[in-house]
């Protein structure tokens, strides 16, 4: 018994073994490495789709084929803000003059219901944040009909949301947003920055090129050009119009890149899973 003790008395004490510390910069069990918030997935896909949308268009058969693309949301645009103000659109393409024509009726006071019916229902629904945003988007939009500004708007309307649907395109490659398919995310990117850069094209031809801005003061049968008449409204000149599309083209990508590293807050604010995009 007095040997055991001294054995054990003069034996080193083991001490249990510590657990590594974690990298904080590691990423969670099951998560993709980010890099500025976006996984290598992202990234590759944004790098595919920008080579490509600077690229393919360069082709005059391509550019062709790819122009119809950006007509059709540009009328999908004013018919959209058309329904918001209350007045049923019908978008389509003008195979007589060229590119696009929509067309809008009178304005329906059941639209306008069941618009604000739908703005209650989110604020009822959502806490928080996007409560706030529901209530001050709807108080925006009875303000803009009160004003009669919803008639620039709506022509305003297909070149504000040919920057919309970009954005949207290129958010949904960086997130991987409804995709079913590793194609879906480098495909989605190259649409959103084609559609962009061609707004950047159009915007920046209007500004440098003196011909180009006359020939497209000049209408189209009659019917003046968006910009043409948003001068008219806002007195502003054609050029400082077609610069600030440029401008804000140009900005929604660093915006669409840094709302992409938010995606997974939105959808938990909103009260959705991951698996849910």
């Amino acid at each position: 018994m007095i040997l055991a003790r001294a054995r054990a008395a003069g034996a080193p004490r083991l001490r249990p073994e510590r657990e590594p510390r974690p990298d904080v910069a590691a990423p969670l069990p099951g998560e993709e490495p980010r890099r500025l918030g976006l996984t290598h997935a992202a990234w590759k896909a944004a790098a595919i789709g920008l080579a490509v949308a600077l690229v393919l268009p360069r082709f005059p058969f391509a550019h062709f084929l790819l122009t119809p693309l950006s007509t059709l949301l540009h009328e999908i645009g004013h018919a959209a803000c058309g329904w918001l103000f209350g007045h049923p659109s019908l978008p389509a393409f003008d195979f007589a003059g060229g590119g696009g024509l929509t067309t809008h009726g009178e304005r329906s006071n059941l639209i306008l219901l069941a618009w604000a019916a739908a703005a209650g229902g989110a604020a009822w629904v959502w806490p928080g944040w996007p409560r706030r945003v529901a209530i001050g988007a709807f108080a925006m939009w009875a303000l803009l009909i009160w004003r009669g500004w919803d008639e620039w708007l709506t022509v305003a309307g297909g070149h504000l949301f040919e920057v919309v649907f970009g954005a949207v395109f290129l958010y949904r490659g960086l997130t991987g947003w409804g995709s079913r398919s590793p194609l879906e995310r480098p495909l989605s990117c190259f649409v959103g920055f084609f559609l962009l850069f061609n707004v950047v094209t159009f915007g920046s031809g209007l500004v440098g090129s003196a011909a180009q801005r006359a020939i497209y003061q000049q209408g189209k049968a009659g019917i003046d050009h968006d910009l043409v008449t948003l001068s008219n409204y806002t007195w502003l000149r054609v050029q400082t119009l077609a610069s600030g599309l440029v401008s804000l083209a140009l900005a929604a990508i660093p915006l669409t890149f840094f709302a992409a590293t938010r995606h997974h807050d939105a959808l938990q604010a909103l009260g959705f899973d991951e698996d849910d995009s």
